[in-house]
């Protein structure tokens, strides 16, 4: 750590000693220095990243894709418009699980517990089938095909996601997802 670290102090000072010779430096990037980004320390301290490194920092925040892995768990569900909550647990087996509150992206537009299966379809969308149907009430303006108890598949896309937060949106519903603490 110390040999990095001295390595990584030297060039520093190297790029910088070389800036200040010729302005026309800032033209001339020496590619075979390279710094991999899990060797830059990151001070999370004044932020809510968890990230100690550039390169955990950069999946915190953008993951390349919405994974399983990243559904993976129980979240707290804060739905928009109404701004209604509820608790969710997507299981690694492909089932999911509202046990109190809603989750309007899913079609459950009321508070009542119910279960389904999920799963990931090309990294931003989500599969959302529920396992029976379920009474709601009010307009359908989501994408399912209407009729008060008949189940249909969800696919509301990924608008944000990290491993701290997962914003799904579908019609005119958005839930916001926050792992449970």
């Amino acid at each position: 750590m110390m040999r990095q670290s001295m390595t990584l102090v030297i060039v520093a000072l190297a790029m910088a000693i070389g800036g200040c010779s010729s302005s026309s430096q800032a033209d001339a990037v020496d590619t075979n220095v390279k710094v991999l980004a899990s060797n830059v320390a990151v001070d999370n301290t004044k932020t809510t990243l968890s990230a100690t490194t550039l390169q955990s920092a950069i999946e915190e925040v953008a993951p390349a894709k919405l994974s399983d892995s990243t559904m993976v768990g129980t979240w707290t569900v804060t739905n928009y418009p109404g701004n209604s909550s509820g608790i969710v647990t997507f299981s690694s087996n492909g089932t999911y699980s509202v046990t109190s509150g809603a989750f309007k992206v899913a079609g459950n537009y009321i508070e009542v517990p119910y279960t389904g299966t999920w799963k990931m379809i090309e990294g931003t969308l989500v599969e959302l089938v529920i396992s029976y149907p379920i009474l709601y009430s009010g307009s359908n303006t989501g994408n399912d095909v209407g009729g008060t108890t008949e189940a249909t598949s969800k696919y509301p896309s990924a608008l944000v996601f990290s491993k701290n937060r997962i914003i799904l949106k579908d019609g005119a519903f958005v839930s916001i997802l926050k792992p449970t603490t």
